[in-house]
């Protein structure tokens, strides 16, 4: 069963699409090529990210209390990131609020010569 020729994506595009992205300086750390990809990216992305809001508390369970005392601030983190976001990219939001959270904590739990 060959579909050479009818595949949905283009390789040569996808190909251009690749230099582009590199050419940039700053390329993605995933590169999404294609309708279906995009749409099951944005589907598995959001999954994941109502998997992470039911498991958060259990997440955080895991952290000594005064880890988690910054919480208010990274929310507001998270809420203002949700703000800027379409509504196919929220789930985004999560990220964020977990990459700001490991941020702090590695800053909290620092030694003060190395602040």
């Amino acid at each position: 069963m060959s579909r050479n020729g009818k595949q949905v994506g283009d390789p040569v595009r996808a190909g251009e699409a690749i230099i582009k992205a590199l050419a940039t300086g700053n390329p993605p750390l995933h590169l999404v090529l294609g309708l279906i990809a995009l749409e099951t990216t944005r589907d598995e992305i959001e999954k994941l990210g109502e998997e992470l809001d039911a498991w958060e508390k259990t997440s955080l369970s895991a952290d000594y209390p005064e880890s988690n005392s910054r919480l208010g601030e990274i929310d507001s983190t998270r809420l203002a990131f949700n703000a800027r976001q379409s509504h196919s990219a929220e789930s985004v939001s999560v990220f964020a609020g977990v990459r700001a959270r490991k941020r702090s904590v590695r800053q909290t739990n620092k030694k003060p010569e190395e602040k």
